[in-house]
């Protein structure tokens, strides 16, 4: 009901334990996470409704989420990983099912658990683990064909060992964050990266 501007929702088909998360605003609409689905809302008088593209990819446990653009990001599990290893990974999607994608780097391989989702003018920066770089920086970049791929943008921890990215924030097209070395146990200091890493 509402009372001095203020509506009270009920989103079904969830556990009444699962606090709302993630609030973005993407094309006109309300999305957010509630018991690992995605919900959306059209107006500010709807129903809030499960998000028909997060229904039918055969995802679940949906963790995060970030708008950048015409482009909406989410981390899932994909549902055949469920039973087994449950490896995280990013998806990209403009609202219908027929454009959701999983993002893979522009070589292929795909970065898994994605974390620290951080919103630049030009894309997304999330930190992500692959076999051969470990738990780096990363940004998803949108191809001239309308693709979305992903790229390394830099190896802080070099080879397969993971850096210790956290308080990732993003402005323009750089992104600040610290970085804790394994050398420096005691200490943190602040990496900055410039525009320069982000072409």
């Amino acid at each position: 009901q509402a009372e001095d501007g203020i509506r009270d929702y009920q989103v079904t088909g969830v556990q009444t334990c699962a606090l709302p998360i993630w609030f973005q605003v993407f094309g006109g609409k309300l999305y957010f996470i509630s018991g690992g689905s995605v919900f959306v809302m059209a107006t500010a008088n709807s129903t809030p409704q499960p998000a028909s593209f997060f229904q039918a990819s055969s995802v679940s446990s949906a963790a995060s989420m970030a708008a950048v653009g015409n482009k909406l990001y989410f981390t899932a599990t994909p549902v055949a990983n469920a039973g087994g290893s449950p490896a995280r990974w990013l998806y990209v999607t403009d609202g219908t099912l027929g454009g959701t994608v999983r993002v893979t780097n522009s070589n292929g391989v795909i970065p898994t658990d994605p974390e620290n989702l951080a919103v630049a003018s030009d894309g997304l920066f999330f930190t992500a683990k692959t076999a051969g770089a470990g738990r780096e920086l990363r940004k998803t970049t949108t191809n001239p064909d309308g693709t979305v791929t992903a790229f390394l943008v830099k190896d802080i921890a070099p080879g397969a060992t993971d850096s210790a990215i956290s308080g990732l924030v993003a402005g323009g097209r750089n992104a600040w964050f610290l970085d804790r070395k394994s050398t420096r146990l005691n200490s943190s200091h602040l990496v900055i990266s410039y525009a320069v890493f982000c072409l």
